[in-house]
C-alpha cells in the first residue's frame, strides 16, 4: 500500500530532538543533508553525501599502494582466500619458536634468547687435568722411574770408600782445612816446602849431628855475581866486599853465603881479599866447612846485618851419606833470630815485638784495636768501637735517582697516554640495548642460528622461517627433529683419567726430564780429585779411616799433625807435639832464692827431635850455689844430645863475644859455653856468678834428641 512521503526542515540541533514516523525525512539545513527517521530514534540516521563518502573512502585507503587500494586487489593478494586468517594462524603454529627447542647432554639452551651453547674440552682443561696427575698415576713401563733402591743397587764402595743407602763415606773428612787422624802415615819423598810433613828419617838426618860452627859476621841476601872455582868465589867486578849493609871487612872474617844461583856454591867462607876499586874481592871456603863431611848439619850464627843480625842458620843437603861438595846442592835454612818474621802492611817489627800502625781511622784501647769515638757523621753512630748506620735520618730525597725511577703522577699519566688513545675512548657512544638485542616477540629463523634475532613483524615471506624438520646437525652434535632436542657429548676429565690410566712411561716420549738408566748415571758421574769411578764403584786409592795406615808421596799439613800411636819405623813420623816449658838460669850447685823471669818459652817435638825457644832474664840471684852456668827445665829427658844457640844476650856480668852450649838430655839441661871478650879461649864450664847477674837477658834456641 502506497504511503505518502513526508518532509520536515530544520537545523541539526532541532533534528536531534525530533522523532518522526518511519520513513519520514528531515532536511538538515545545517549540514545540507537528509536524515531518515524510524519512528523511535530521536535524530534519525543521516544519509551520506558525495563529499562524506569521498572522505571516508580516502580514510580507508589511506597511504596504501596503488596495487592494494581496492578490495579486488587485496583479495588477489591473499589468493582470494576467504579463510585467510585461519590459514595464517595454522602456518604460524608450524613454525619454530624459542620455546619449541631444547637441549640435552653437554648442550645447553636459553629459551628466552634462542641461544645454544656447548662447552668443549680444551687445552686449558687438559692442562688442569694433567697438572693434577703425578708419576704415581702413570704406570711404569720399560722407561724406569728413579728409586733409591735402584741407585743403591748400582753404586758400591770401592777402595777406601763405603756406600750404604745413599751415603758415601771415606772414614773421615780429608779436606785441606780438616784435622785428620791415621794409625800411621808413610811418606815417599823428602819435604820440599815449609808446610810439608817430614818422615822420621828425614828429621833425624837433618837434626842429628848438628855441628856448631864459628859465627859469621854477616850473611848474603842475593847472588854475589862471582865466579866459583875449587872452593873460591872471585867477584866478576872490582869493588870492596859488602853484604846485608855490613861494610869495612877485614881478611879472615867469616861470611855465610846462602843465595847463590848455583846452590852447590853455598857455604861458609872466609874473606881472603877484601877488594877495592882496582881489585875484586875473593872468598875462600872456611877450613871447617871445605870438605863433604863437614857441610850437612853445620850451624852458623850471624852477628851483624841490616836484615839478618843475630840470626841462626843450618846447612842441609838432600842425603848426607852421599853428599859431594861442589856437586850437590847446599840449602841454608834459617833456624832462629831476626828475619824469622817480617812486618806486613800496617805493622811494625822491632826485635821480636810487632806493633800496629794506627791513624785517624783506628785506635788502640787497652789491648784491642777499635774505631775511635770521633769517627762519626750523618747517619753514623759509634759505641764501644762498633760503627753502626742509622738510615732513619735519611729520606729518598737524600738518595740520587738512578735507573730505578721514583713515582710521579706525570710519569704514570705519560705511560698510560702512550698506550691508550684517550680521545678515541671518550668519543665512543654505544647504546647497551643496541648491543644485547633485548626485545620481545623474537622468533628463530636461519639468521638466528648465528644469534641474530629477527622480529616477526619484519617478515615478508614464508621462507624466512623454519620448522623442526628443517634443522640438521653434524659432527658430535645429535638432533631429534620430532622434539627439537639437540644434544652433545664432549670429552671430559673422566675420559682423560681413563685414557691416562692406560698409558705407561713407554708411551710418553722422553724430553729434557729424562728417565733413569744405569747408563745415564755412568755418563753423568765422573771421578774428581782423589777419586776413581768405574761401573758404579767409587774408590779413593786407599782406606783413610782413623785406624788405617796410609802412604803418601808428600803431605802438606797447614794445621799440624797429631799423633796418638807412636811407631818406630824409619819412614813413620811417630810423634808431633807443641807446648811451653819453664827455663831456669842456675848453677850446677843450685842457689837458694834464685829466680828466672820467663818472657816466652815454647817447644816443638817432631819424632825424637825437640826444638825449644825461650826469652828470659835472671830475676833474683839468690844466695849460695856454685859451679858452671846451666839452663835447666827442658821439657823432655833421654839419652840423646844437642846444642844451644843464643839469638840475643845482654847485661852479662862479664863481656863475651860468643855463647853456645851442649845439651845434657838425661838431666834436661844445657851446659852453657862462652868465649870471653878478653880472648882467653872458649870456656866450656863458665862459673855462673862470673857471667850472670840480676837482669842478665838471654834469648835462644835449644835443639836436642830424645832416644
Amino acid at each position: 500500500m502506497t504511503t505518502a512521503l513526508k518532509f520536515q526542515r530544520g537545523s541539526t540541533s532541532e533534528n536531534s530532538t525530533t522523532t518522526l514516523s518511519q520513513g519520514e525525512i528531515f532536511v538538515d539545513i545545517s549540514k545540507n543533508a537528509l536524515v531518515v527517521h524510524d519512528g523511535s530514534t530521536a535524530g534519525g540516521t543521516t544519509l551520506a553525501t558525495e563529499a562524506y563518502a569521498d572522505s571516508v573512502s580516502s580514510a580507508i585507503v589511506g597511504a596504501a599502494p596503488n596495487d592494494l587500494n581496492t578490495l579486488q586487489e587485496i583479495a588477489a593478494a591473499i589468493d582470494n582466500n576467504a579463510d585467510f586468517a585461519n590459514t595464517v594462524s595454522n602456518q604460524l603454529d608450524n613454525k619454530v619458536g624459542f620455546s619449541d627447542l631444547s637441549a640435552t647432554g653437554d648442550l645447553s639452551y636459553n629459551a628466552s634468547t634462542g641461544v645454544f651453547s656447548v662447552t668443549t674440552y680444551k687445552s686449558a682443561d687438559f692442562n688442569a687435568d694433567f697438572a693434577a696427575k703425578t708419576t704415581t698415576d702413570l704406570t711404569e713401563g720399560g722407561n724406569l722411574y728413579y728409586t733409591d733402591s735402584r741407585v743403591d743397587g748400582h753404586l758400591s764402595g770401592g777402595t777406601g770408600v763405603a756406600y750404604s743407602a745413599g751415603v758415601i763415606s771415606i772414614g773421615q773428612s780429608v779436606g785441606t782445612g780438616d784435622d785428620v787422624a791415621f794409625n800411621s802415615v808413610t811418606l815417599g819423598t823428602a819435604p820440599s816446602s815449609d808446610t810439608d810433613a817430614a818422615s822420621k828419617s828425614y828429621v833425624d838426618s837433618v837434626a842429628q849431628g848438628i855441628t856448631t860452627r864459628p859465627s859469621a859476621r854477616a850473611t848474603t841476601t842475593q847472588d854475589l855475581n862471582a865466579t866459583y872455582s875449587a872452593g873460591t868465589l872471585t867477584a866478576n867486578t872490582n869493588g870492596a866486599f859488602a853484604t846485608d849493609g855490613v861494610t869495612g871487612w877485614s881478611a879472615g872474617e867469616e861470611v855465610l853465603v846462602k843465595d847463590q844461583t848455583d846452590a852447590t856454591e853455598n857455604g861458609v867462607y872466609v874473606v881472603s881479599t877484601v877488594g877495592d876499586a882496582s881489585n875484586a874481592f875473593v872468598l875462600d871456603r872456611a877450613d871447617f866447612a871445605d870438605e863433604s863431611a863437614e857441610i850437612a848439619g853445620s850451624f852458623v850464627f850471624v852477628t851483624e846485618g841490616t836484615e839478618y843480625a843475630s840470626s841462626g842458620w843450618v846447612l842441609t843437603v838432600a842425603d848426607a851419606a852421599t853428599f859431594t861438595l861442589d856437586t850437590d846442592d847446599i840449602t841454608v835454612n834459617q833456624f832462629s833470630g831476626a828475619g824469622t818474621f817480617t812486618a806486613g802492611a800496617g805493622l811494625d817489627l822491632a826485635g821480636s815485638e810487632f806493633s800496629v800502625n794506627v791513624s785517624d781511622g783506628i785506635e788502640i784501647a787497652g789491648d784491642a784495636l777499635r774505631l775511635p769515638s770521633t769517627l762519626a757523621g750523618n747517619g753514623l753512630q759509634i759505641g764501644a768501637g762498633v760503627l753502626t748506620v742509622d738510615l732513619s735520618v735519611f729520606t729518598t730525597s737524600n738518595l740520587a735517582e738512578g735507573s730505578r725511577l721514583y713515582y710521579t703522577d706525570a710519569r704514570v699519566n705519560t705511560r698510560i697516554d702512550s698506550r691508550v688513545d684517550k680521545a678515541f675512548v671518550d668519543a665512543l657512544d654505544v647504546d647497551a640495548d643496541t648491543l644485547d638485542g633485548n626485545d620481545s616477540n623474537y622468533y628463530l629463523n636461519y639468521d638466528n642460528l648465528n644469534n641474530t634475532p629477527v622480529n616477526l613483524s619484519a617478515f615478508n615471506n614464508d621462507t624466512d622461517f623454519i620448522t623442526l624438520t628443517d634443522l640438521t646437525v653434524s659432527g658430535d652434535l645429535v638432533y631429534n627433529n620430532n622434539t627439537g632436542e639437540l644434544s652433545a657429548t664432549t670429552y671430559k676429565s673422566a675420559d682423560f683419567d681413563t685414557d691416562f690410566s692406560n698409558k705407561t712411561t713407554d708411551d710418553l716420549t722422553e724430553g729434557t726430564n729424562q728417565y733413569y738408566t744405569d747408563a745415564k748415571v755412568e755418563s753423568y758421574l765422573s771421578a774428581g780429585t782423589g777419586v776413581t769411578y768405574n761401573a758404579g764403584e767409587i774408590s779413593i786409592g786407599q782406606p783413610v779411616d782413623t785406624t788405617d795406615s796410609v802412604t803418601f808421596d808428600e803431605v802438606t799439613a797447614t794445621g799440624g799433625i797429631t799423633f796418638t800411636t807412636p811407631l818406630a819405623a824409619e819412614t813413620t813420623l811417630d810423634q808431633y807435639e807443641v807446648g811451653t816449658w819453664t827455663p831456669a838460669f842456675q848453677s850446677v850447685n843450685q842457689a837458694t832464692g834464685r829466680s828466672t823471669t820467663v818472657f816466652r818459652a815454647d817447644y816443638t817435638r817432631i819424632g825424637n827431635t825437640v826444638t825449644c825457644t825461650f826469652a828470659a832474664e835472671l830475676g833474683s840471684l839468690g844466695s849460695g850455689g856454685s859451679g858452671a852456668f846451666v839452663i835447666s827445665g827442658l821439657p823432655f829427658t833421654g839419652t840423646g844430645n844437642g846444642i844451644f844457640q843464643p839469638a840475643f844476650f845482654d847485661n852479662l856480668a862479664s863481656s863475651v863475644s860468643y855463647m853456645s852450649g851442649a845439651v845434657q838430655a838425661s838431666t834436661g839441661r844445657v851446659l852453657v859455653t862462652v868465649l870471653p871478650a878478653a880472648g882467653t879461649g872458649m870456656n866450656s864450664a863458665p862459673e855462673f856468678t862470673d857471667y850472670v847477674q840480676e837482669g842478665t837477658r838471654i834469648d835462644g834456641t835449644v835443639i836436642y834428641f830424645v832416644d
